[in-house]
């Protein structure tokens, strides 16, 4: 099958809106990074009918990721500085829109762990990304203090490895949720929530 292939510029962190409205058109969305960092796609669409891949200096990072159910994947670790090709795929003679933001985690706001914190989410569900510097032992909690429908998510991962800490969702009427940090170090937490 022959791909005609059109390709544009991005800024990480800004959003991204595009249509795939031939069934052999591949839209490709490309940035630089200086130094490695850890990237999250940010799916603000929801089709089955698509499919991402990325490229990199190294070649082939990830393939065949569906934007399906709003599919905010792993953190992507980026370990050299270089071009990145991001590459939205339709299925078999599909078409369909897509939205979605590229987000670095190097760029996350720095969320503290000495006092509360009230975080407020815009209604279009947006997944929002921070930063914890945190000691072996520390408690992060989450309580969900008003939400029309559906839940909040929180996920916490170790930076070094990725490995996934705490992955749970907690709506108004619940308790709150919380964990205990494993080791001391940095940590991505994300954060969206979630339609009922």
């Amino acid at each position: 099958r022959r791909l005609l292939v059109r390709s544009q510029e991005i800024v990480l962190g800004s959003e991204v809106s595009g249509v795939i409205d031939q069934p052999d058109l591949v839209r490709e969305y490309v940035f630089s990074i200086d130094a490695p960092t850890i990237l999250v796609l940010d799916a603000l669409s929801d089709s089955d009918n698509l499919s991402w891949e990325l490229r990199g200096p190294v070649g082939l990072i990830h393939n065949n990721h569906s934007f399906g159910g709003h599919a905010t994947v792993q953190p992507i670790r980026l370990d050299a500085a270089g071009l990145y090709r991001l590459r939205i795929v339709p299925g078999f003679a599909s078409t369909d829109n897509f939205r979605f933001r590229l987000l670095d985690a190097g760029q996350a706001e720095t969320l503290p762990l000495d006092s509360t914190q009230t975080l407020l989410f815009d209604a279009a569900s947006r997944l929002r990304l921070f930063r914890i510097d945190g000691t072996a032992g520390d408690r992060l909690s989450l309580d969900v203090l008003r939400l029309s429908d559906g839940a909040a998510s929180l996920r916490l991962l170790a930076t070094d490895d990725l490995r996934s800490i705490f992955n749970t969702a907690a709506g108004s009427s619940d308790s709150a949720i919380a964990t205990t940090l494993p080791r001391s170090g940095k940590h991505s937490c994300t954060s969206r929530v979630i339609s009922g």
